[in-house]
C-alpha cells in the first residue's frame, strides 16, 4: 500500500472514530429529554420519524467494522516503522488487495451484504430527514398544496435514487465500485430539497416577523422554526456540497487503480476515499439535527400545554344538543351498550387517526399565528373598550340619578 493510500485509510478511520463519538456524545445529552418528550407521550408520526432519525445511526458502526474488515473479510495487520517523511509515528493497516478471482465468492458475498445493510439504515435515516423537512415547509406555509407537491416530489426523488445506488454498491476492497448516475444525481437533488427547505421556512419566518413587530422576535416557537432551518442548512450543505464537488474533482483512490484488470473499460468517475470522506458527517449530522428539532417542539408543546410529563390525557369536551324524538323514547340494552363501546365508530376511528397522524408536532404556520394573535389582541382591545364605555354610562345615570334625588328633597 502506497504512503498515500495510507494517509486516506488513516483519515478515514479519524472521520468514523470522530462521528460515532459525536452521535453517542448527542444521544447522552439528550436521553432523559427523550425519555420525557417521546416516550411518556402518546404515539403519533412523529414518534416514528424520531425513532427513524435516531436509532439507524447504528449504520456508522457497522460501517467502521466493515471498513476495519470485521464483517465478511479477513485482513492482516502489520505494524510498521517509517512509512515515510512526517508519517513515522503512524501504524499504518496493510490490507491485502489481492484480485477477486482469488478470494472467495462467499467472503465477497458476505463483505458486500453488510455494505448493502448499512445503506439501507442510512436510508431509512435520509427518508425520515426528508419527510420531517417536507412535513415542516407544508406546516409553517399554512399546509399549501403546491408546497407539499413539490418538496414532496424533491423528496421522493431522492429516496428512489438512494435506493437505486444499494444495488450499485461494492465491497471496494474487492471490486471497483463504479459513481453511477442515480449517485450524480442524488447529491445534486439533495443539496437542491435541503436548499429549498431553508429558503422557504426562513422566508416565511421572516414574513411573520416583520408582521408581529418586537413581541413575535421573542415568540420562541418562530425562532425555533428560523434558527434550527439556518444552523441545519449552514452545517449540512458544507458537507453535501463537498460531496458534489469531490465526486467530480477528486482524484482517484490508488488502490482502486490497482484492483482494475487491464482489460477493463476506461476509469471514469470512479470514487476514491475522498469522495467518501463526507458521509461520515452527512448524514449522522442530519438526523442528530432533525431529532433535536423534534424535541425542541415536543418541549415547547409541553411548556404551552403546562403538562410536560402526561400528554395521553385530554381535555374531556362535553356538548349539549336538543334531544330529538328518536333519541327521547329510545331504551338500550346492557348488550347494546357492550355492543357499541366495543366497535368504535366511524368518527371515532378518524379521530384517533388524525391523532396520530396530525402535522401539529411540525410547527404552526408562523403568519398565521401572527394574524391570529392580533386578531385576539384587537378582539379582547374592543371589547374592554365596551366595558369602559359601559362604566362610563352606568357613572353618568348614578351621578343624574343623585342630583334629581337631592334637587327633589331641597324642594
Amino acid at each position: 500500500m502506497s504512503l498515500k493510500s495510507t494517509m486516506y485509510h488513516f483519515l478515514q478511520f479519524d472521520l468514523q472514530y470522530s462521528s460515532l463519538a459525536l452521535l453517542f456524545y448527542d444521544y447522552a445529552l439528550t436521553f432523559p429529554q427523550e425519555v420525557r418528550y417521546i416516550w411518556t407521550q402518546r404515539f403519533r408520526l412523529s414518534t416514528v420519524l424520531y425513532i427513524g432519525c435516531r436509532y439507524p445511526l447504528l449504520a456508522n458502526l457497522l460501517y467502521l467494522l466493515d471498513i476495519a474488515h470485521e464483517l465478511g473479510s479477513r485482513v492482516r495487520v502489520r505494524q510498521l516503522g517509517s512509512t515515510g517523511q512526517g508519517l513515522s509515528n503512524i501504524r499504518s493497516i496493510h490490507v491485502s488487495l489481492n484480485r477477486i478471482e482469488e478470494r472467495s465468492p462467499v467472503e465477497i458475498h458476505r463483505c458486500e451484504l453488510w455494505y448493502r445493510v448499512v445503506a439501507a439504515l442510512s436510508v431509512l435515516g435520509r427518508g425520515c430527514v426528508i419527510a420531517v423537512f417536507t412535513l415542516r415547509t407544508h406546516a409553517v406555509f399554512g399546509r399549501n398544496m403546491w408546497i407539499l407537491a413539490y418538496m414532496g416530489a424533491l423528496g421522493l426523488a431522492c429516496i428512489a435514487l438512494d435506493i437505486m445506488h444499494i444495488p450499485e454498491l461494492r465491497c471496494v476492497h474487492y471490486r471497483t465500485p463504479p459513481i453511477g448516475r442515480a449517485s450524480e444525481i442524488l447529491s445534486i437533488l439533495i443539496v437542491l430539497f435541503e436548499s429549498s427547505s431553508a429558503l422557504l421556512t426562513g422566508f416565511r419566518c421572516v414574513v411573520a416577523f416583520r408582521r408581529g413587530g418586537p413581541a413575535m422576535r421573542r415568540h420562541g416557537l418562530v425562532r425555533i422554526l428560523l434558527e434550527h432551518g439556518i444552523i441545519y442548512f449552514c452545517t449540512i450543505s458544507v458537507f453535501t456540497t463537498a460531496g458534489v464537488i469531490l465526486n467530480y474533482r477528486a482524484p482517484v483512490s490508488e488502490h482502486i487503480l490497482a484492483l482494475r484488470k487491464p482489460s477493463s473499460r476506461p476509469l471514469t468517475l470512479q470514487p476514491g476515499l475522498l469522495q467518501r470522506l463526507p458521509n461520515a458527517y452527512t448524514i449522522p449530522l442530519s438526523c442528530v439535527l432533525t431529532a433535536r428539532f423534534i424535541l425542541l417542539l415536543r418541549k415547547w408543546d409541553a411548556r404551552q400545554l403546562g403538562k410536560p410529563r402526561d400528554r395521553s390525557v385530554k381535555r374531556s369536551g362535553i356538548r349539549f344538543r336538543t334531544p330529538t324524538p328518536s333519541t327521547v323514547f329510545t331504551t338500550t340494552t346492557p348488550t347494546q351498550i357492550i355492543s357499541a363501546s366495543a366497535s368504535p365508530s366511524r368518527g371515532e376511528r378518524r379521530s384517533v387517526l388524525s391523532n396520530i397522524v396530525s402535522l401539529d408536532d411540525f410547527g404552526p404556520d408562523p403568519t398565521a399565528k401572527v394574524s391570529m394573535e392580533a386578531r385576539v389582541s384587537h378582539e379582547a382591545a374592543l371589547e374592554d373598550q365596551d366595558i369602559e364605555e359601559v362604566e362610563v354610562e352606568v357613572q353618568a345615570e348614578a351621578g343624574g340619578g343623585d342630583g334629581e334625588e337631592s334637587a327633589w328633597f331641597g324642594a
